[in-house]
C-alpha cells in the first residue's frame, strides 16, 4: 500500500482523535514545515443550520510539500461518497521529488495521530490553494 500512495502523492487521512493544532504544529515544525495560512473555527452561521466550519492550518514543508489539517470533522458535500466516522483530517500533498520526504512526513504523521491514509480521488492540482483564491 505504501508503494501505491508514495506512486500518487497525494493522501489524505481521517483521525479519531481532534488533536490541538498547536500539537499538529510542534510535530510538523520537526521536519522543517511552517504554518502558510491558518484559518480559526467559523460558527458564526449556526442562526442558518449550517454545520461549524472547523478551524484548519495549512503548512509548507521541503521539497515542495503541503499538509493541510482540518481540526475537526469535515463535512460531507457529495451525496455519492460518505466520509468515514471521524474528528479531524490530514492531507497530504507532494510537489516534489522527495520520496523520502513524503515517507517521512508519513510515517511521522501516522505515529503521532494514528492515521491511515488513503490517495485522493481529485488531483491536488485541480483544487486551488486558498492564498491563490482570497
Amino acid at each position: 500500500m505504501l508503494q501505491y500512495l508514495l506512486a500518487h502523492q497525494d493522501v489524505s487521512a481521517f483521525c479519531q482523535t481532534c488533536p490541538r493544532p498547536q500539537d499538529v504544529t510542534s510535530v510538523l515544525e520537526s521536519l522543517g514545515f511552517h504554518v502558510s495560512f491558518q484559518m480559526q473555527a467559523d460558527n458564526q452561521h449556526a442562526y442558518m443550520q449550517l454545520k461549524p466550519l472547523p478551524a484548519q492550518v495549512h503548512y509548507e514543508g521541503p521539497c515542495g510539500m503541503n499538509v493541510v489539517y482540518l481540526a475537526g470533522e469535515d463535512i460531507d458535500i457529495d451525496d455519492e461518497y460518505a466520509f468515514p466516522k471521524h474528528a479531524s483530517r490530514f492531507w497530504l500533498y507532494c510537489a516534489g521529488e522527495s520520496e523520502q520526504t513524503f515517507k517521512q512526513t508519513m510515517n511521522v504523521l501516522t505515529g503521532a495521530f494514528s492515521l491511515s491514509w488513503k490517495p485522493l480521488t481529485i488531483p491536488a492540482t485541480t483544487v486551488p490553494h486558498l492564498k491563490d483564491v482570497a
